[in-house]
């Protein structure tokens, strides 16, 4: 049953990894592994069991015989919810964000912003639009921001060609603003979830490698565009005489109130030690009952029916990346729990200087399959961490494989959620990035893990 399991897990790694061809989606993948992963894992539970938790389940029967009953209800109960507590803490917190920018754009929030990045200048145009993905994503979540931007973007720009390259430096730098902050991308949010990193030292640590993941192909990519180039007809901004009518300060206390109420989302966890989802619901409740206010008369005359700025199918990226998140933890789990992360990685612990080893391979497998299931991989790995004495908070382990999981996806636009969104909305060829983007990424990629390793 071992076995099968191992087989589940590699099965789904290449059914990620092969999703632009199959067209098969990774996030029903994922959560249909999970399924099968602890089924097979519960029809066999007493082995398991016995051989991982032994104490544990001797408590639990306090002196009833084993049987078939009380295995399923031990693994029910003491090992399937926990698990299912962190995917909640996560797609729970993935959930406000994206309601939350849901909630600025239909006030139209963000359009002073869409304004200031409109510019006759392509290259202006592009480091305006960099800047302020890269910003959000900060703030935000990588995806979400993604999203928001390339909608902008099809707006802004006419020609498939140029929307290449701006799609490409929306990808990056979306991934490398929400690599900065641990509530920027999924990856840094469990990695601080489960203490393996501080708010302050993670960023403060990723600063200067992100900056050179951006930086760099963006500047290579920026040298390709023209000086001008023929923009849509028409105004890029939608109808807003049906679905608001907040004047331009309560816009930006809105703005300020969502962008500065998720920016405190550290302290608030540091504070009060509860999970950061409790803050970013906070935020949109307080966001939520403003906008209720602020246009009740439009709510009550049942006139508010505002065009939806996001489609429909990039919406759904978004419900997409919380059941694959929910999935890829469930079936990681199953696989921890069976012991083989303890016994698999043995040379490990014999050669705890190579650290940049494990960092590597994990960037190079999470380019072609997904960012977070190499990162929660990487995470399960804990006990063998600490056995070489790299497992305390902060060490160059979490950081190295955090960055590199992270940045992975900017490799081969496949290993992200907001590369798969740029690739399915624009068709974008895989092999055009290989050649066009992916040199520089690489080059950034190693800079950066060296500065996280030697410093």
């Amino acid at each position: 049953m071992l076995y099968i399991i191992i087989i589940i897990f590699i099965a789904a790694l290449l059914f990620f990894s092969t999703e632009h061809i199959t067209g098969i989606n990774r996030a029903a993948v994922s959560v249909f592994c999970a399924a099968m992963g602890w089924f097979a894992y519960i029809s066999y539970g007493t082995d398991f069991v016995m051989a991982e938790h032994p104490t544990e389940y001797l408590a639990f029967l306090d002196g009833e015989n084993i049987n078939s009953s009380n295995v399923k209800s031990f693994i029910s109960s003491h090992l399937f919810i926990p698990y299912v507590g962190r995917a909640a803490e996560l797609v729970l917190y993935l959930l406000a964000t994206v309601t939350i920018v849901q909630i600025l754009q239909a006030n139209g929030c963000f359009d002073p912003l869409a304004k200031w990045i409109q510019d006759s200048s392509a290259k202006k145009m592009f480091w305006k639009m960099s800047c302020v993905t890269f910003l959000l994503s900060m703030n935000i979540n990588n995806l979400t921001t993604a999203m928001l931007m390339l909608v902008l973007m099809r707006s802004m720009i006419s020609e498939q060609r140029y929307r290449f390259f701006f799609g490409c430096m929306i990808v990056i730098a979306a991934n490398c603003g929400g690599a900065l902050t641990v509530i920027g991308d999924p990856v840094g949010l469990t990695y601080w979830n489960m203490e393996y990193v501080s708010a302050t030292t993670y960023s403060f640590t990723m600063l200067v490698p992100v900056l050179l993941v951006w930086l760099l192909p963006s500047y290579m990519i920026s040298r390709r565009l023209p000086g001008r180039m023929q923009r849509p007809i028409g105004s890029i901004f939608p109808y807003r005489g049906n679905d608001t009518i907040l004047r331009g300060w309560q816009k930006l206390a809105m703005l300020v109130v969502g962008i500065c109420g998720l920016w405190l989302i550290p302290s608030f966890r540091n504070y009060t030690k509860l999970s950061p989802f409790v803050a970013a619901l906070l935020v949109l409740s307080v966001l939520w009952i403003f906008d209720e206010i602020a246009n009740r008369r439009l709510i009550a005359s049942g006139m508010n029916t505002s065009k939806q700025r996001m489609p429909q199918a990039m919406q759904y990226s978004a419900v997409q990346m919380m059941f694959y998140i929910s999935g890829i933890i469930l079936l990681v789990a199953v696989v921890q729990e069976t012991g083989i992360f303890n016994t698999i990685p043995s040379w490990i612990e014999s050669n705890s200087d190579n650290v940049w080893v494990i960092a590597v391979a994990g960037s190079l497998l999470a380019s072609v399959t997904d960012t977070f299931a190499v990162a929660e991989s990487c995470a399960a790995l804990h006990p063998v961490v600490n056995a070489i004495g790299q497992g305390s908070m902060n060490s160059t382990y979490w950081m190295a494989t955090a960055f590199t999981a992270q940045m992975a996806g900017n490799l081969l636009l496949i290993g992200s959620w907001a590369g798969l969104t740029l690739v399915r909305t624009e068709r974008l060829p895989i092999g055009w990035y290989a050649k066009n983007v992916m040199p520089w990424v690489a080059i950034a990629m190693v800079a950066g893990v060296a500065f996280i390793l030697y410093i």
